[in-house]
């Protein structure tokens, strides 16, 4: 299965003796015009949605629009294979989430229905160990993540009620209690019509096991501690200047973060095609903007939305800045970013964003926005039903009395 081609047939890359070949990063990466330069072409499905890496068995998994999940890998990509959900038509739906556990050799499959399928890759073929019935929740998995500085192999799933549940993988049962709005620090779901968002990604710390990063579409970041079940800090968002695009902020809408791998700062993607940086520790605790250096050619607007946030580790080590990769375009850190939000320069403009990832990404952002949008109507209804209620109940119950004059 893959993409169709006219021209003549290449033989399948060795991903084994590719992998082990030292050119994924150097520092022509991370110069100002970078080189990079494709070394294999890999057929994947045409409805392809969500991917993931296991980095321990060099495979890489496609999750279709339809729930089927495609791994490739194994020596070369002849010896690819197509993995189909048994779990009846109720979970045989689009694939929204793709969790490596790499402690354990799983693979959480999230639907979008709902469900949850637990792969175990040890297995040959591939073996589902454990499933997720949709009729757990009401609500839509909005996030999922797997804290790879932990050894234990549970999963963090956020649900549409600003809610993260988290799963022992391998056995697929939930802990006793989920980390809620409370806990976060934040006002319960529908309180106001401002505090009605999703929580569109999580990101765990990546060397403190107990450090949770909490993105939602509107209300900002927060920081959680697991251990102690309260919220660390807030880092709020900060207006869109309008030389970036901005006048739009109700459609400005978090969509993706990422830890910088010393762990010291974040990024956060944005659906205006912006990205946000923070420091963990310290002030301020808002986030800035990240704008170009001066001098640069400015990017067109509106951008597409950052699907993808990657912050890939420096030749130096986690000490250096290294680079931001988005949704098909680089961004490099020119300098300490305590200079302030000059400090980047674009290393690399490739579009937008593509094929079936770009269109995927699109459309999957489209449909958050409605939900979104539609969620505040039904909340600001709600209100007006209750206020009017109230009222009600407040009058006489014989009503108001005439008196003849």
């Amino acid at each position: 299965m893959g993409n169709s081609s006219s021209g003549p047939t290449v033989p399948p890359p060795d991903l084994d003796a590719l992998a082990a070949e030292a050119t994924a990063l150097g520092a022509a990466s991370f110069a100002a015009t970078p080189r990079l330069t494709p070394r294999a072409s890999i057929g994947l499905p045409p409805d392809a949605c969500k991917f993931a890496l296991d980095p321990t068995q060099r495979l890489l998994f496609a999750g279709t629009s339809r729930g089927r999940l495609r791994v490739i890998g194994g020596g070369t990509a002849a010896s690819a294979s197509a993995w189909l959900p048994d779990g009846g038509a109720a979970l045989r739906s689009s694939t929204t989430h793709l969790v490596s556990v790499g402690c354990e050799s799983l693979l959480v499959q999230v639907l979008q229905s709902s469900g949850v399928l637990v792969w175990d890759l040890a297995a040959p073929g591939g073996r589902i160990i454990a499933r997720i019935d949709p009729s757990w929740t009401l609500e839509a998995i909005t996030a999922a993540a797997h804290p790879a500085a932990s050894p234990h192999a549970h999963v963090f799933l956020a649900t549409g009620d600003t809610t993260v549940h988290i799963v022992d993988a391998p056995s697929g049962r939930f802990h006793a209690k989920p980390l809620t709005a409370r806990d976060m620090g934040l006002a319960p779901l529908g309180a106001t019509p401002d505090d009605d968002d999703d929580i569109v990604a999580l990101a765990p710390h990546p060397t403190d096991a107990s450090l949770l990063l909490v993105v939602l579409a509107l209300r900002g970041a927060v920081l959680v501690d697991l251990s102690k079940r309260a919220r660390v800090r807030h880092y709020a968002f900060p207006p869109l200047p309008a030389d970036m695009g901005g006048g739009g902020a109700s459609d400005n809408f978090a969509t993706c973060t990422a830890w910088h791998c010393g762990g010291e700062q974040f990024a956060v993607g944005f659906a205006s095609g912006n990205v946000a940086l923070a420091r963990a520790g310290g002030k301020p605790r808002d986030l800035w903007w990240l704008r170009i250096a001066e001098g640069a050619t400015p990017m067109p607007y509106p951008r597409t939305p950052v699907a993808n946030l990657r912050w890939c580790r420096s030749p130096a080590g986690a000490d250096g800045p290294g680079a931001l990769m988005l949704s098909g375009a680089q961004w490099r850190m020119a300098s300490d970013p305590d200079a302030g939000p000059q400090a980047v320069s674009i290393v690399c403009r490739a579009g937008g964003g593509g094929g079936v990832l770009g269109v995927g990404a699109r459309r999957q952002q489209r449909r958050r926005l409605c939900r979104l949008r539609a969620r505040r109507v039904r909340v600001r209804v709600r209100a007006a039903v209750a206020r009017a209620v109230a009222v009600a109940q407040r009058r006489p119950a014989g009503g108001r009395q005439l008196t003849a004059r």
